[in-house]
């Protein structure tokens, strides 16, 4: 047992000083919400999103992709211009000079349904751009819940470290008042003040990733950076796994790959139906003049290409081929989703629970020690460097737990975003 005369200073302090020499050393272990700045908006993490996605920027670079796509669409819709000809021909001959004029109208008409097929997969592209547009929402979305909870993980670890920093300086100016009394011996201040030197880069390296993190979400969301932070690192239990594989297919990526394999498709029987030509209608009239007689008609003609030797073989291949690489892109992306999902769904189950328990035990336990150490401090039984590892260890139960709440958070953001969710 570890008596006070093994701490000579220690033994100095006069009994109405202990009291105030515990009651700046316990200090170490108040653990409060650092204050944040007044007037400035509180963000939480729906709104943090929101605001992301409702930028400007983002709806011109989402939109800008949808209709180019659906321009695509409509110029597939389309009819095909018709055709004015006009002629005019003069000879001279020994009867005398002969004109002809001809003027003609003609369209060319779709008979096979390519044009409606063709229509079909642009109306299928521009459902697929769409779908891109939800995977890149999701995609932003999902950058922003990172940067939102890394800022407030980062705030709390500052909040810890500033009042621990603070209560180590009370410390140390109340232990060089005993010391000038000689009532505790310099080696306890020393000891302190190494402690706050520690503080102090900690809060130094806290502060300088609270101010990167909190850089990276005002460019996400366009919030001024002293924004507060309102909200909760640990997540509630993830939905059933059952659930969420269903919704998997629903994923804004899958549904497009999904929809640009049934625009292969219909491209494919555009390309079968090539062998069935396009026919030209014309009709007009034709006028001659000659030796001052003039006659004049009706002219009609009938245009149709021999698809002898190009049928659409080559874009029925071209067609096959993709619609086969499109469906496989789509097979598996679906199971590596389903198989991550199940992964991170595992994950973030057990670390949600691992930080619950840990919560529930570990800070209570390390308030035991505290209470044990202060009373064995104040007995002799133990010195300066055993009583501040007790604050030191109730510091480090904090963080520690704040760091498992903030694997849980990554854990169930990496869950929402497999099933294409683009709000928390």
């Amino acid at each position: 047992m570890i008596h006070r005369k093994h701490f000579p200073g220690f033994a100095r302090v006069h009994p109405r000083r202990t009291p105030v020499l515990l009651a700046a050393l316990a200090g170490l272990a108040l653990l409060t919400t650092w204050p944040a700045a007044e007037g400035a908006e509180t963000l939480t993490e729906q709104e943090a999103v929101r605001r992301a996605l409702a930028r400007p920027a983002v709806q011109d670079a989402l939109q800008g992709g949808i209709e180019t796509a659906e321009a695509d669409a409509l110029e597939a819709r389309l009819w095909p211009n018709p055709h004015f000809d006009y002629e005019h021909e003069s000879t001279g001959s020994a009867g005398g000079d002969v004109t002809e004029q001809r003027a003609r109208l003609s369209q060319t008409f779709d008979l096979s349904g390519r044009r409606a097929l063709r229509s079909e997969a642009a109306e299928q592209r521009v459902a697929a751009s769409q779908h891109d547009g939800t995977a890149r929402r999701a995609t932003l979305a999902t950058q922003v819940r990172h940067a939102f909870h890394e800022s407030l993980a980062a705030t709390r670890r500052i909040a810890v470290l500033h009042d621990w920093q603070a209560a180590l300086l009370r410390a140390e100016d109340t232990l060089t008042k005993l010391q000038r009394g000689g009532e505790v011996s310099g080696y306890d201040r020393r000891r302190v003040a190494r402690e706050r030197l520690s503080a102090d880069a900690r809060l130094a390296e806290a502060l300088a990733e609270s101010e990167r993190a909190r850089e990276r979400l005002s460019a996400l969301t366009g919030v001024p950076t002293d924004a507060t932070l309102a909200g909760d690192p640990l997540p509630g239990d993830p939905p059933v796994l059952e659930t969420l594989l269903a919704q998997v297919p629903m994923r804004g990526d899958l549904r497009a790959l999904a929809a640009r394999t049934q625009a292969h498709g219909a491209e494919r029987k555009a390309a079968a139906r090539a062998w069935i030509p396009d026919v030209t209608l014309g009709a007009g009239i034709k006028s001659v003049e000659e030796s001052g007689r003039n006659d004049s008609g009706v002219l009609f003609s009938v245009s149709v290409p021999i698809p002898i030797f190009e049928h659409g073989q080559a874009a029925g291949q071209r067609a096959t081929a993709q619609a086969r690489a499109t469906q496989g892109e789509y097979q598996l992306a679906l199971a590596q989703a389903q198989g991550e999902l199940r992964g991170f769904w595992r994950q973030a189950t057990r670390l949600r629970q691992a930080a619950v328990t840990f919560a529930d035990q570990s800070p209570p336990a390390s308030e035991d020690l505290v209470r044990i150490a202060e009373t064995a401090y104040r007995g002799g039984e133990i010195g300066i460097l055993e009583l501040l590892d007790a604050y030191r260890s109730r510091l480090e139960a904090h963080t520690e737990s704040l760091e498992l709440q903030m694997k849980a958070r990554r854990a169930r953001i990496e869950l929402d975003t497999l099933v294409g969710a683009d709000l928390p």
